[in-house]
Order: C-alpha cells, then structure tokens, then sequence
C-alpha cells in the first residue's frame, strides 16, 4: 500500500517498535486523535498503544527497513561479543596451562575490544547474561572495552590506548590461578579464600612480567589495579602517584563493571548506583582527575535508555545533571521526574 508517494504497511500492535513512524493517525473510541499521523514512535506510545482496544497500526516501510536492519545489525555485533568472551577464554586457558603468551593472539583480541568499545553500546555489556564459569572472562571483555573509551575520553595517543586496552583485557590472568571453588563459590567468600583472591593481582603480573610480548606498563596495570590511591589497596598498599597512569585507571573501570554485575553472591546494581559510589564516596579510593573524568562522561552514554525506578515506573533517561550525574531526569509517561529533587526515587536498572 502507498500513501502520499511513501510504502506504508499494517503490522501488530505487538511489533511496534521505538522509531517506527506512524503512517495514519490514532484514533480514539469517540473519534479525537490520541497520537497523529507521521508521529516517530517512542515508548510513551508504545505504552499508550497498548492500553488501546488496538489490533494493529500503519507503519512507513522505509523507517522499518532501517529499524529491521539497525536490529539485525546490531545482533550481529552482539554475537561476536559473545564469540570474544569464548576467544578469552581459550585466550587464558593457553596462558595458565601452557605458559603461551603469543603476541598475535593478544593483539588480536585487544583490537577486536577496540572495535567492540566503538560498535557496542555500554548498556548491552551491562544487560549481558554472565554465568558464574564465565563471569571472568566477561569481564576481562568489559574492563578492556570500558578501558578503550576511558582513554579516549583522557586523550591518551594510540599507542597508550592500545596498551591499556590489553591491560584491561589481562588485568584478571592471574586469576587463573585460584582454585575453581573459590573463584565460582555462590556464598560470600571466608577471610581466608579473599586471601587467595587478593594473591591474584601478583600471580598475573609474574606471569606477563617477563614476556617480550607484553609491554611493561600493560604487566604493572595488573599489579596495580587494586591499589587504592588512599593507600587501602594490594598487593603492595601503593598510594596515590605511586600507582601508574594505567593501574589508577582500571581501578574504576573494574570496580564500575563489578558493581554492575550480577554475581553469585552480589546482585548486579544500575549504572546510576556505580556512579554515585564515584560521586559520593568520602574516602579516595580513586584519583579524584581521573574519577571526575569518568563520572563527566560515563553517564551520557544511557541518555534516551528506558529506565525502571524504584516506585515501579518505567522512564527514560532525558537530561544528565552536571553536578549529580548520578540523578538524571527521566522521562515518564508526559511528565519529567528530576531525580535530584525526587530523592525517595532511584533508577534500579536498565531496560533492554
């Protein structure tokens, strides 16, 4: 069917999606127009749409082609991330068992993260399905992305990129070695297993310290990324300048994918909630530049994201507050909820 020169089609109600625009108007039971023609759907409509006596609506083809192919596209990604959690695997298991740093497999999976960082959105590495085997190896995958577009936002050049995106994607080897029980336990660890945990910063570093395949800066961010630049961290209680540039940055990228990971013994927190530990925390576990950094830019990357908040409404994120990035306004239904003035309301996750 054809209107106004344009292909229009009639899909279920149940196949709308956000960007579809409508070709024919909404009418209400008495007649009135409850959402126009040429409207570009978005989820208030599609929520209106579904509290209607509504079978279907009219559709313009060219904007469902784009939606189709955004969406195969976009899966097509998806599943090559999940392909470089297994290669990260394999990755690792040849380094523990064999000993086998080899450079090119290394780089390769380090550009593949710099690739993902650039085709993925960070929402899709937070929504992701780890289990308890797995957990490792997802976030390796996460803290390299994560570290890959950190770099940019500090504009380190190509090379320091590059490094610290291998240093993400290695920063947990070592745990390779700690027991299997101790490293996938559903329970809260005992003292003594956080004992083992804790080795596993040093058990990576001697295992890439010596490599000509590994850079020295990418063998001392394993070391160091969980000092503290207060001083309360390990192995060696390094405190601030004492820490290198890489190990002080993949401290918070670690701790921000950890916290919002759903873990064995943790449920997995909203994005909001990782930042506001940046944010609010009185203590410096973090360099203050390169927190202010992270906290200035992390959360522009879930503006427009469907939201749930605490009360039981679904939003969307329309407006990041400079000054309490870690309360944004959300859009919800027809009206806009400033997190900030609404302190009894928090976002508790992300929506697919």
């Amino acid at each position: 069917m054809q209107l106004e020169g344009r292909e229009i089609k009639k899909i279920d109600i149940k196949n709308v999606l956000p960007g579809m625009q409508l070709a024919r108007a909404i009418q209400g039971e008495y007649g009135g127009v409850l959402i126009p023609e040429d409207t570009l759907i978005n989820s208030n409509n599609i929520k209106k749409l579904s509290q209607l006596d509504q079978d279907y609506v009219y559709i313009y083809t060219d904007e469902l082609e784009d939606i189709e192919h955004g969406i195969d596209e976009k899966e097509e990604i998806k599943e090559d991330y999940s392909r470089k959690v297994n290669e990260t695997e394999e990755l690792f298991d040849k380094i523990n068992f064999q000993g086998n740093l080899e450079k090119e497999s290394i780089n390769d999976l380090q550009r593949e993260a710099e690739f993902l960082s650039e085709e993925l959105e960070v929402v899709d590495l937070l929504n992701v399905v780890r289990t308890a085997d797995k957990y490792t190896y997802h976030h390796s995958l996460n803290v390299s992305i994560l570290a890959n577009k950190f770099g940019k936002w500090l504009g380190l050049d190509e090379a320091d990129i590059e490094m610290l995106t291998q240093a993400g994607l290695l920063h947990d080897i070592g745990k390779t070695k700690i027991p299997d029980e101790i490293l996938n336990k559903a329970d809260e660890l005992s003292d003594q297993e956080y004992q083992w945990i804790k080795r596993h910063s040093k058990y990576g570093y001697n295992m890439l310290k010596d490599s000509e395949s590994i850079p020295a800066k990418v063998a001392e961010a394993v070391l160091t990324h969980h000092e503290r630049y207060d001083g309360s961290g390990y192995p060696d209680g390094l405190k601030g300048q004492e820490i290198p540039l890489f190990g002080r940055i993949l401290a918070i990228v670690d701790t921000f994918d950890a916290i919002t990971a759903e873990r064995n013994y943790q449920k997995k927190s909203s994005p909001f909630k990782a930042i506001k530990v940046f944010v609010k925390e009185d203590s410096t576990h973090f360099d203050h530049k390169l927190k202010t950094v992270f906290t200035e830019n992390i959360p522009n990357l879930f503006l427009q994201e469907r939201v749930l908040l605490s009360d039981g409404q679904e939003g969307r994120v329309v407006f990041i507050n400079p000054r309490h990035p870690e309360r944004p306004v959300v859009e919800v239904a027809d009206r806009h909820i400033d997190l900030y003035r609404e302190d009894e309301l928090e976002i508790i996750e992300i929506l697919n």
